[in-house]
């Protein structure tokens, strides 16, 4: 798609308090593990971004941003790209549709309100969400999503609803104007690092070393088998920001940069580069 070798999409999934509160842990030592993220963690991640001159995609919920304004605000003025994330990391699949495109409005709001940015993209927090969806975030003025995963490492248009039948083939749905750029969990530092002591059930018990070697290994996959590709890292700064695993990222982030033709971009950039590469759009 580009002359580049590969390109590195780091991205902030900025939760915050409303992660833990869509679990329902409501407790005082829960919610702080969710404000370590904008009293440190997020500081310490915009940090390395300028120490690389690295421009990333931040996808905030709403009710981060009116939280947590200053920090929001710093991210935006920084030149980081502002992206959606519902507003309280709900659920979508728990909403209707209308609901649904409710939510993204007021936290499309609440995120240009702050940062001076109307968000192009979209993440969804948690759960799944209706193929229906999609077609939404089109309506919506959304560029691009970034919650699925039928590629790893290549931007695609995305499609509207299957249909199924019984006893029968599915039936894919209708290219949207809509790129998907796709992120796998293996890139995402959350599920690898985290735990709950009861639900939703996350085990992470993982220190940096073999997250490390897996975000390596699926680097180096992608640079001898996937000329061009995208490397759509997932990080939450609650939970890289801890002094051992930013130490890890930084020394991640040095070495693949320090590779010939690497560059790092936002995914806003490389949706309008697909498109621009596309120009006759989905067909």
């Amino acid at each position: 798609m580009t002359e580049y070798r590969a390109t590195i999409c780091v991205c902030s999934d900025f939760d915050a308090l409303s992660m833990w509160m869509d679990f329902g842990a409501m407790g005082a030592r829960a919610l702080s593990r969710g404000e370590f993220g904008p009293r440190v963690g997020a500081p310490r991640l915009l940090d390395v971004l300028d120490r690389f001159d690295a421009p990333s995609t931040w996808f905030i919920p709403g009710h981060t941003a009116e939280t947590f304004p200053e920090i929001t605000k710093r991210v935006a003025d920084a030149g980081h790209e502002i992206a959606n994330h519902g507003y309280h990391h709900e659920s979508f699949d728990a909403l209707s549709i209308d609901e649904g495109r409710h939510v993204i409005k007021v936290s499309n709001d609440a995120l240009e309100r702050i940062t001076g940015q109307r968000p192009v993209g979209f993440r969804h927090p948690t759960g799944d969400l209706a193929q229906e969806l999609l077609e939404v975030f089109v309506e919506e003025g959304f560029s691009y999503d970034s919650s699925l995963a039928a590629d790893d490492f290549f931007p695609y248009w995305a499609r509207g609803a299957w249909t199924h039948q019984h006893l029968g083939p599915s039936t894919p749905g209708p290219l949207l104007d809509l790129v998907e750029i796709p992120h796998s969990f293996v890139l995402n530092d959350f599920h690898h690092f985290e735990f709950t002591y009861d639900g939703p059930k996350l085990t992470g018990r993982d220190g940096p070393a073999p997250v490390e070697a897996i975000w390596r290994a699926e680097w180096e996959y992608l640079l001898a088998n996937a000329p061009g590709g995208i490397f759509n890292l997932v990080l939450h700064p609650e939970s890289i920001g801890r002094g051992l695993r930013i130490a890890m990222l930084e020394r991640f982030l040095r070495d693949a940069a320090a590779e010939p033709g690497v560059r790092f971009a936002t995914l806003a950039t490389v949706a309008e580069e697909f498109r621009a590469a596309h120009p006759e759009g989905p067909a």
